[in-house]
């Protein structure tokens, strides 16, 4: 579910949306399928994010700012500006579209 990430499921870690250490639970509400290279890119460099906007359907915020939609029928660049919270640093939320 990383943008333009071929990978099948079954062969992905199954990462917590919501971080553990965060309060994230563990549970099919909680996860989601990213392979290892990718599952690591996003626990351990600064900046990554994404957030389930429906069952399969994925935001993602790359630490630049460029942003995705993954879905199951692929990945789409979205149109937008970097985005940050109202003091310049990491948006919380997702931006609205």
């Amino acid at each position: 579910m990383y943008p333009h990430c071929n990978r099948p499921a079954e062969a992905c870690d199954l990462d917590h949306v919501i971080p553990h250490a965060k309060g994230g639970v563990t549970c099919p509400c909680n996860l989601a399928p990213v392979c290892r290279g990718h599952h690591r890119l996003k626990t351990h460099r600064a900046g990554w994010a994404y957030w389930v906007l429906a069952p399969g359907i994925y935001h993602w915020r790359g630490r630049t700012g460029e942003q995705w939609r993954v879905t199951p029928g692929g990945t789409y660049a979205l149109d937008t500006q970097p985005c940050a919270g109202p003091t310049g640093g990491e948006s919380a939320d997702p931006p609205d579209e």
